[in-house]
This record gives structure tokens, C-alpha cells and sequence, in this order.
């Protein structure tokens, strides 16, 4: 039996009219509604926020473009010069090689390789009668040993075609894993290793880090350039704002974990923290910190002058930085990670003045007027035989 028109009109009104009933969310029960609560931003103490400051004020008197601070995931400092935004984005010069160690990581993950140290020759067939080229590793791609002469010119020009096949023909300098040679031509190789290794699934070494990476923390890349035969570039190219490569850095700090999805195997991720045999102060796309001299950090030009020092006194004298930090660095950008301390840092910028570990000491270190002796040193506490006053 149908029902009248002004009897629906009537129920439809009652209906309408009816009172609310209260959730335990406070929000109108519609089923298995989830509710999303904003996770409270950490907070920082005094003493953390004066480094922070002076971090920034550091890096604004050194034509820097853009900075970012994170502490646990939160921006705590965003800063660009009156007239531009943090999120304005910039290229990246050489930084990009922080990339492709972490698609060598994830290549062995997936299994298009059964390790880092498998040889390349494998893959690049053409090598396999070559001396010494046949004995070259993934690993030694990724970690500038490979013994690959590091011509820039090439690589540079817009007349280059294909710089994949390049980068394959070119000579080699020195033995694989006896000597740093700091070049693009190992990178680009890499990626020639990445597009036979995906040529099932149609894909090159970017669409593969957009893919597996990108993608999963959300990352938007500006502009990335390709050469004439369709190849990404490898060493340069990118397009990218402070906040976007900050994701990045997350995902490292994080030991490859995006909220409660684990991207890169834990183990992995700590090959980016340990250096190279070749180099002491460089991983798998990463520079380093691993106690050497100053004066060997030095001739990496990671070192303001004013912090010059050898042998153990140059140890001591940098013993406060983190042994865990490490960056990704070219021609004045820079993404640090410092794990122990819940750091991520971009700086955008000119290089010519720039000191790294000027703005690290800036960033980590109080200075000694705020700096508090420990309990029972010299100077602390109530003079000999005095009682110390108790409150109240």
C-alpha cells in the first residue's frame, strides 16, 4: 500500500527535526566514521631554540635562498629572505647522487640485484671482457670507487645524446675501490644499469625512485631534466623546494619508515651511514662523519678554514658532532640528517662562503656563556665547606 504525498512530506520533516544524538567522538554517528586528531607539535627547550636562531642567522648572512629546521617531523624554523618562500624551488647540483643510493638499496630490496656487490658487468654485458670494468660493483657505482674517470664536460653540454652510453664508454682512472673520484660519470652509469635491470617493466631509474620513493612520502619534484635520448639526468637537473627534499630526509632519519609502512629494510638504510673504503667521509651518495682528522675533512672542502686542525687535536676539537649525521651536498645545497638528534635541515644557496661546519656548530652547540659545567667540575657548587642553602 503506498502512502499518501503529505504523509512522506510529514515524515520527512519529523525526520529532519529530530534531535541529535551525541557520539562518543562528538561528531554525529555515520557508522564506522573515523575521526583524525592532530598529533600535538613537540616542543623545544630555550636552549634549542637559541641554537636554532643562530643556525638561521648564520645562514642568512651567507646568501642562502631558502633554510628549513625539522626537529621530530615539524618545521621549528622556515625561512627565506623578504621576497621569496621556502617553498620556491631550486636546482640541485650534484645532491641528486643521495637519490640513487637509495634506488641501489631498494634495487637489491626488490630483487634486481642479489647485493651491492654484485658486479655491474652482469648487467652491462659489454664489460665482461673488459680489465678491471668487469670486476666493478654496484656498490662501487654508488660510492664514487669505482674507478670511472670523473669528467664533468660531457655530461655539462647540451650537444651530449645519449649520456647513459656515454658514461659506459668512458675510461677508467683507477682501479674499482682503491680511489674517491668525486664525478658524474659513475652515476650515469647507474642509471644504464637501472634501465636494462627494468627493461620488463618499462620503467628508468627515475620512474623507478618516483615509484617506490616519491610516491610513498609524498614528494613533488619541480623539473627534472632528461637528455636528448630520454634519459634522466643523474647528477644534476632537479628541481626542488626545501620542504619536498625535507620528505626525503624524513625517510632516512626515519631508517626508511613512512608513518607505519617500513619502504626500506632497516638494515639497508644503515649503509648510508657507513663510509666508504675508499673514502672515510662518504657512503653511498652521502657524505659522512667518522672522527678523521680535520685536516682530511678538509681537503674534501667541508671545512671552514678557522677550524684547521691535525691529528688528535683536530678529533677532540670536533667531537661534538654527531657521528650519526650525514648529507647530501652540491654547489650550496645541502640536506643534513641527524637521526641521534630528530634533525632533518635543507639550506638552499650560494656556496662561496658557506661552511658546514660553522652552521652545524651553530646548530648543535651552545655557546660557552650558556654552556654549563658538569656537576663537580671546578666552579660548581657552594665554596669549600660552605653548606649549600636548601629552599624553603
Amino acid at each position: 500500500m503506498s502512502l499518501p504525498l503529505h504523509s512522506i512530506v510529514l515524515a520527512l520533516l519529523s525526520q529532519a527535526a529530530a534531535p541529535q544524538v551525541d557520539s562518543p567522538t562528538g561528531v554525529a554517528d555515520q557508522g564506522a566514521q573515523e575521526v583524525s586528531v592532530e598529533k600535538p607539535k613537540p616542543q623545544i627547550d630555550d636552549a634549542t631554540k637559541a641554537r636554532f636562531e643562530r643556525a638561521r642567522a648564520y645562514a642568512a648572512g651567507q646568501g642562502t635562498y631558502a633554510l628549513l629546521i625539522q626537529k621530530a617531523g615539524e618545521p621549528f624554523v622556515s625561512w627565506a629572505p623578504e621576497g621569496s618562500s621556502v617553498t620556491t624551488g631550486y636546482t640541485l647540483l650534484a645532491a641528486p647522487c643521495s637519490f640513487w643510493g637509495v634506488v641501489g638499496l631498494l634495487a637489491v630490496q626488490d630483487g634486481l640485484a642479489e647485493s651491492l656487490d654484485e658486479k655491474v658487468s652482469k648487467t652491462i654485458v659489454e664489460w665482461k671482457e673488459i680489465e678491471h670494468k668487469q670486476d666493478i660493483t654496484l656498490r662501487q657505482l654508488l660510492d664514487f670507487s669505482s674507478g670511472i674517470e670523473p669528467v664533468k664536460a660531457p655530461f655539462m653540454t647540451g650537444s651530449a645524446g645519449d649520456r647513459f652510453m656515454l658514461a659506459v664508454s668512458l675510461n677508467l682512472k683507477s682501479k674499482p675501490g682503491e680511489v674517491f673520484h668525486y664525478g658524474p660519470g659513475s652515476q650515469y652509469v647507474f642509471g644504464e644499469w637501472m634501465r636494462r635491470k627494468l627493461l620488463g617493466k618499462n620503467e628508468n631509474a627515475l620512474q623507478f625512485l618516483k615509484r617506490r620513493v616519491f610516491s610513498k612520502i609524498g614528494l613533488d619534484v619541480v623539473a627534472w631534466a632528461i637528455d636528448r635520448s630520454e634519459n634522466p639526468f643523474m647528477a644534476f637537473g632537479t628541481n626542488i623546494s626545501a620542504p619536498e627534499w625535507a620528505k626525503f630526509g624524513e625517510l632516512i632519519k626515519n631508517k626508511g619508515k613512512v608513518g607505519e609502512d617500513q619502504l626500506i629494510d632497516p638494515k639497508l638504510v644503515e649503509v648510508l651511514f657507513q663510509p666508504s673504503k675508499a673514502n672515510p667521509n662518504h657512503s653511498l651518495g652521502f657524505w659522512t662523519w667518522s672522527g678523521v682528522t680535520v685536516a682530511e675533512q678538509d681537503q674534501l672542502g667541508l671545512m671552514d678554514p678557522k677550524f684547521q686542525a691535525s691529528g688528535e687535536r683536530g678529533i677532540k676539537a670536533l667531537a661534538w658532532v654527531p657521528k650519526d649525521l650525514i648529507f647530501a651536498a652540491g654547489q650550496g645545497r645541502r640536506l643534513y640528517i641527524i637521526p641521534s638528534a630528530d634533525l632533518v635541515v635543507v639550506r638552499m644557496g650560494e656556496s662561496k662562503t658557506w661552511s658546514d661546519m660553522a652552521f652545524l656548530n651553530a646548530l648543535l652547540v651552545d655557546p660557552p656563556e650558556a654552556q654549563k659545567p658538569a656537576e663537580g667540575a671546578p666552579g660548581v657548587g657552594p665554596p669549600s665547606g660552605e653548606k649549600p642553602q636548601q629552599d624553603g
